[in-house]
């Protein structure tokens, strides 16, 4: 601001410059005045302004103008470096993190390939050396053996238990409907004079409505005298296991 009001007054107080009109453009004449144009520049040699009119104004005002100037220009070249190796620096770090996370996650991406791979060579994968397990093997019962063997035993136990002098063992295995045509008294006073009795199981068939005929081989001893016998038993299946639902001794 300065320097441009000093301009002004200097441009004010200075005699308009004559204008020499050229011969090829104006007719010759005595004289011409030519308009001003107030808003032009004109150089103007003044021997107390330089290129900066603060410049000169400030080595009139001693020694604090150049310390100024100093401090001025070294907080401006700080200022301007600090923010230039600020923003070069955070770059470089920013970059650098950068890197580091695309390199993790491309050591992520090849070790869960490569889990991955291997996983599927131990699952489907087959060497030539290898024996494969054999398959587990598996035993197929028949039912109808099983139901055999069962009312085979049914008959053994039977006779066990009347040799032990067990009857209410032996009376149990009767089936409830061949109970309720005796009693227990009644049970053991038809064998109150055998003193042994040994069973052998003929053969077991099977029968209408799930149900078996045990065909055996009967040796009774009677007051010291032995008996053979010949007889058969029907076993049916009950809610409380297999039973003796008829017998047929000759």
């Amino acid at each position: 601001m300065r320097r441009q009001a000093a301009q002004a007054a200097a441009a004010q107080e200075a005699a308009p410059a004559q204008v020499e009109p050229e011969a090829n453009f104006l007719p010759p004449t005595d004289s011409i005045e030519m308009p001003v144009d107030p808003d032009a520049t004109v150089r103007v040699q003044h021997p107390h302004l330089g290129p900066m009119g603060w410049e000169g104004e400030a080595k009139k005002g001693g020694g604090l103008g150049p310390l100024w100037r100093f401090i001025e220009d070294f907080s401006e070249w700080f200022v301007r470096g600090t923010t230039k190796t600020a923003s070069t620096v955070g770059f470089s770090v920013l970059s650098g993190v950068g890197l580091a996370l695309r390199a993790l996650l491309i050591l992520a991406m090849a070790a869960a390939c490569l889990y991955a791979g291997t996983w599927v060579g131990r699952l489907y994968g087959h060497r030539g050396d290898e024996v494969p397990p054999p398959p587990p093997t598996r035993t197929v019962t028949n039912s109808g053996e099983l139901n055999q063997q069962a009312v085979t035993d049914l008959v053994v136990s039977f006779y066990e238990s009347i040799n032990e002098k067990n009857y209410q063992d032996a009376y149990d295995a009767l089936s409830p409907e061949w109970q309720r045509e005796m009693t227990l008294d009644q049970f053991r006073n038809g064998y109150a004079k055998t003193e042994n009795a040994r069973c052998a199981v003929k053969a077991v068939r099977s029968l209408k409505g799930g149900r078996y005929q045990v065909d055996i081989g009967l040796e009774v001893t009677e007051s010291g005298k032995k008996h053979f016998y010949k007889g058969d038993y029907t076993a049916i299946s009950t809610s409380k296991g297999w039973k003796l639902d008829q017998g047929n001794i000759r």
